[in-house]
Parts: structure tokens; C-alpha cells; sequence
């Protein structure tokens, strides 16, 4: 009976002293997938690391496994980094570089997250966590222009404007791209009655390969001040991307400072009311460099008449 007593009295002692380490472990999204990959690319996915619990700091190893492609993919934070004490969420980058002479074709596999203690402890029950990712690429021939609208507007303009139209791209394909072609029909409020249809043919700037931009589609008009009813469509090609409604707000004449509006018109007439500042300053300095000619020539040709 006493050595019940006592094998009991130890093994009450063991658990109530043994330190166990319990912590969930997850990765959001579990997946790195990209159809559209061109040889020379590189393509970037964001991981969200996810820890139920962060009472102390992990090592995390990482093993890639993706038969044909593992030298291709990188960690930005590399292959062993540390899990901070009380973060629960680490992002970390997938990394992914296709080689010029890369074979086309699908490419698929994994990859492995594995946790352990940073500083085990004797008497402490160290758990291994882990995940994966799976991964699953495409290398494919020539390009593909593809890209999604998460969210559209129309700025305040007035008399004389132009409309600008935005739209936040993101571009899914494999070259850089940008909507073929915008359309604006606009109604009286209640769409009684179509005052106007304006379209913007492929003169809007292109979003780089896997990055999502804002960018501006502007039309001329003649219309009124007043609040319209702006039904537009958005265009890949022939292919119908996004359409809805918007609601247009026209100011009266001078309502709206008077940055660059007499120059942003000629541009717009001239279809160049989407290009940068840069594109401008360009223009500029050009125009500079050619009437600076002008003046030395015309002074030169003086000196020889004497």
C-alpha cells in the first residue's frame, strides 16, 4: 500500500512540474499557384505564418520540394529564420525566379515548415510543429493578358474637363497590361435619357507583370454642369472584364482649382492625358533642348550675314 502511495505521490509531482508546450500552427493562404509564369519572370506570394499561441521564440526550417523548380524558389527571410516570442503572425515571401532557359511545362510540389524550441529546456516537452504549402506552377509560351478590377471611381470634374475614370488593376497574366478599351454611356439622373457615349481605346498606362496599380481612363465631353448617371464597361480585348454604374459629378467653370486644366485638355485631345509626370518632363526638356538649338543656329547664321 505505501508503495502505491508513493508511485502515486511521483507521478502526481512529475505532471504537476512538467512544462508542456502547446501551440497551434498554420500557414494562410496554404498554397503558391501561378498559371501564367514566362520565362525571365519573377513571381512573389505572401504567407501569413500563424501561431494559436507565442509564449516563447521557435526556429522554423524550411525544406523546398518542387522536382524540376527548387532552385527557383527562395524565402526572403531564408530557409531558417525565427519565429519572434509573442508574435503570432509572421509574413514571410515565396520567392520565385524562373531561369531564361526554363522548361515549359507544370511544376508541382511543396513546401515544408518545420518548428522546434530555440533554446530547449530539459524537463520542458518541446513539441515540433509544422506545415505546408503546396505549390503548383506554370511555365508557359508568349504572353497572356489577363488582370481583374477590384475597385472603380469617377473624380469631380466641371465644364471644360475632362472625365477621369479610375480603376484599381491587378494583373493576373504574364505581361504587363492594361484595359483595351473603356466606355462611358451617360445618363440623365433616373436614366431617363442617354446624354453620351465616350470611349477611351487602349490610351491607358499598363500595370507591370504581378503588381496591382491604380490607373486613370479620361474622356472629353461637352456636357453640362449638373450630376449624371455613368454606366461603364471595361474591356480585355473583346473580352467584357467589368461594368456597372457610377454616379458623375460636373462643377461649374472654375469651381475646381486651375492646376493644369487648359494643358490636361490638349493632352486629352491629343490622347495623352494618362501618361506620367515624367512623361511630361520629358516632353519638356525636349522642347527646351530643340528652341535652345534654334536660338544658337539662328545667331550663328547672323555672325556669317556680317
Amino acid at each position: 500500500m505505501k508503495k502505491i502511495l508513493l508511485l502515486g505521490f511521483i507521478t502526481f509531482w512529475f505532471l504537476t512540474n512538467l512544462n508542456v508546450v502547446h501551440a497551434g500552427f498554420g500557414i494562410a493562404p496554404p498554397y503558391v499557384n501561378n498559371e501564367n509564369l514566362l520565362r525571365g519572370s519573377t513571381y512573389k506570394a505572401e504567407i501569413l505564418l500563424i501561431r494559436g499561441d507565442a509564449p516563447e521564440a521557435l526556429n522554423a526550417e524550411v525544406t523546398i520540394n518542387v522536382p524540376g523548380a527548387d532552385q527557383w524558389i527562395s524565402i526572403d527571410k531564408g530557409n531558417n529564420f525565427v519565429l519572434p516570442k509573442g508574435q503570432s503572425q509572421i509574413p514571410i515571401t515565396v520567392i520565385v525566379k524562373v531561369p531564361n532557359d526554363a522548361a515549359y511545362g507544370n511544376y508541382k510540389g511543396n513546401l515544408r515548415i518545420k518548428t522546434s524550441a530555440l533554446n530547449p529546456d530539459i524537463g520542458k516537452v518541446n513539441i515540433a510543429l509544422g506545415a505546408q504549402i503546396d505549390v503548383d506552377l506554370d511555365v508557359i509560351k508568349g504572353g497572356l493578358s489577363d488582370f481583374k478590377i477590384q475597385s472603380v471611381g469617377l473624380n469631380d470634374t466641371e465644364e471644360g474637363r475632362i472625365i477621369e475614370m479610375w480603376m484599381k488593376l491587378e494583373n493576373t497574366g504574364s505581361i504587363e497590361t492594361a484595359p483595351s478599351k473603356v466606355t462611358l454611356d451617360i445618363y440623365s439622373q433616373g436614366k431617363e435619357k442617354l446624354l453620351t457615349s465616350l470611349t477611351n481605346y487602349n490610351n491607358i498606362d499598363k500595370v507591370a507583370l504581378f503588381q496591382t496599380k491604380k490607373i486613370t481612363a479620361a474622356f472629353k465631353h461637352q456636357l453640362p454642369a449638373g450630376s449624371y448617371l455613368a454606366y461603364f464597361k471595361i474591356f480585355n480585348k473583346d473580352k467584357l472584364v467589368k461594368e456597372g454604374e457610377l454616379t458623375l459629378s460636373i462643377l461649374p467653370e472654375g469651381t475646381l482649382p486651375p492646376t493644369n486644366s487648359g494643358s490636361f485638355r490638349l493632352f486629352a485631345s491629343l490622347g495623352l492625358a494618362n501618361r506620367s509626370i515624367w512623361f511630361y518632363c520629358v516632353i519638356l526638356v525636349i522642347l527646351i533642348i530643340i528652341i535652345a538649338a534654334l536660338i544658337i543656329l539662328s545667331k550663328k547664321l547672323k555672325r556669317r550675314r556680317k
